[in-house]
């Protein structure tokens, strides 16, 4: 879970079984602090990152599956996909859905389906896919596209 020291309020409870910074969220800052437990209330760390940001998250693992918080939102993409990468030069998240990747924004809205065997960004302005050994290139929107 995430507790807010300031306020001790918990900010995500801890029913969580991993959590990672979202770096595309936000930058720490190392003025205020959050506190991650895991769920048997053991310390684990205490990374110094501002609250104060309305960009704050973190990848959020429960039942073995993926999705995000942000702070003062709270949950953005519930946690339903096998694994999220996030691309942080564009603010985007790769998803992993019966074992296909896809690309959601950050408020969840689908940017390309997840039917793909690999994606990747390239140069962050093009994703290239790969499906069944194809590749093909889509724009940052989801459109498709030629390789630049």
């Amino acid at each position: 879970g995430i507790l807010d020291q300031g306020t001790l309020k918990w900010l995500l409870l801890p029913e969580y079984e991993d959590l990672r910074f979202a770096h595309f969220f936000d930058n720490p800052d190392y003025e205020n602090s959050l506190l991650k437990t895991s769920v048997t209330d053991k310390f684990l760390f205490n990374p110094r990152y501002s609250i104060d940001h309305k960009q704050v998250g973190f990848e959020i693992k429960k039942d073995g599956k993926w999705g995000v918080y942000q702070y003062k939102k709270g949950i953005i993409i519930e946690p339903v996909y096998e694994e999220i990468d996030v691309l942080s030069s564009v603010s985007s998240i790769k998803i992993k859905l019966v074992g296909k990747w896809g690309v959601v924004d950050p408020a969840g809205k689908t940017i390309l389906n997840a039917e793909f065997d690999e994606i990747t960004l390239q140069d962050n302005i093009i994703y290239k896919t790969t499906q069944a050994g194809l590749t093909k290139y889509f724009t940052l929107e989801g459109k498709a596209t030629e390789p630049k």
